[in-house]
């Protein structure tokens, strides 16, 4: 019995010969290049049950097969799920604190990891993240990076919401400490970087909390820094405003030939708003909605604007150093992609790199 004396699950096994491969979404590291090349891959999807020990038995040495995919799932969703997007060798429904503990007293350690961790820092070196560093406006990557630095000796948290401002925080800001990234990850929960900013500053109430977001995400709950003057919860917000859905304008752009579908996060008479969209290197949106300083300022919050390279500094330190929450608006290009990504029903073989 499990400690909640629920009864075990039924065992559900199943064994396929294709052989396929797990996507990521967007952005892979370096780990996923090499996880590619030793062909070894285990799916643990949130989505459907895996008990008896003679099944854990299989799926651990299948884990350290170099050519098999298991695929271990939940007991809270349904076993159609199993195989429904990528083919398994070995698929099992269980508990899956049940199967993980089971596991983890099957599955050797390995002796030697230092080929793993050779791999996948030549795989860092040979992609290494970047952008344009020539570029006089302020670029996301660089506002994060910048946010990054500054705030290396402080106690800082950082949430995001749901977008290409998400992937960029993760692959420049640097976390120095566990348990300082709070992101809806897959879930993809727009809104999610300012309600979870507030729960963390409310839970460490000496930290910098600091919640990067885009203006398509932070509009999703904005109303709360109602909450954040009222509570006291002095929350930044770096608001990286470029007037658009970004994610979805880099989908557009990349695979629908730069047609708009309500991407564009103003009025309906923009050039921008309808039909083919601008895809000039590092275009800006020509008009600014809404005003988001105004907004803030007028729930109680501090707030700023800044638009220029050489300012983003004393425009970062100005938040920082706001006693309450501050919104520091910043205007960046909507022509600007998250590298590397994977097209949709592609593999990490397909991955685009520029």
């Amino acid at each position: 019995m499990l400690p909640n004396s629920r009864p075990l699950p039924k065992v559900s096994f199943e064994s396929r010969a294709s052989v396929s491969s797990c996507q990521p979404c967007v952005s892979p590291n370096a780990e996923t290049f090499a996880l590619l090349q030793a062909r070894r891959k285990v799916t643990l999807r949130s989505q459907s049950q895996l008990t008896g020990r003679p099944r854990l038995q299989i799926l651990a040495k299948s884990i350290l097969s170099p050519s098999s995919i298991p695929h271990a799932s939940s007991r809270s969703f349904a076993a159609s799920e199993l195989n429904k997007n990528k083919v398994a060798h070995i698929s099992v429904r269980s508990d899956v604190k049940y199967a993980l503990t089971e596991l983890n007293k099957i599955v050797e350690k390995p002796d030697d990891i230092s080929a793993w961790i050779a791999t996948c820092k030549a795989q860092k070196s040979k992609h290494p993240f970047a952008y344009d560093e020539s570029f006089d406006g302020i670029l996301q990557q660089h506002a994060i990076r910048t946010l990054s630095n500054m705030t290396k000796d402080r106690d800082t948290f950082v949430s995001v919401g749901v977008g290409q401002h998400q992937m960029w925080a993760a692959q420049f800001f640097q976390f120095r400490k566990p348990r300082t990234w709070m992101s809806s990850s897959g879930l993809g929960t727009m809104g999610f970087g300012l309600p979870a900013a507030m729960g963390i500053q409310a839970a460490h109430p000496d930290a910098l909390v600091i919640d990067i977001d885009g203006d398509g995400s932070f509009q999703m709950n904005i109303q709360e820094l109602a909450t954040l003057f009222c509570e006291k919860l002095p929350v930044k917000v770096l608001l990286l405003n470029n007037q658009h859905l970004g994610m979805v304008v880099q989908w557009e752009d990349r695979f629908e030939g730069s047609n708009r579908a309500h991407t564009y996060l103003g009025p309906i008479d923009d050039e921008e708003a309808r039909g083919a969209g601008s895809t000039v290197a590092h275009s800006y949106a020509s008009k600014r909605y809404p005003n988001f300083v105004q907004i803030a300022k007028g729930y109680g919050c501090g707030a700023a604007t800044v638009s220029k390279k050489r300012d983003l500094e004393a425009a970062l330190q100005e938040m920082i150093s706001h006693p309450g929450p501050f919104v520091l608006d910043v205007e960046v290009p909507f022509q600007e992609h998250v590298l590397p990504m994977i097209p949709g029903g592609k593999t990490v073989e397909d991955m685009i790199l520029k």
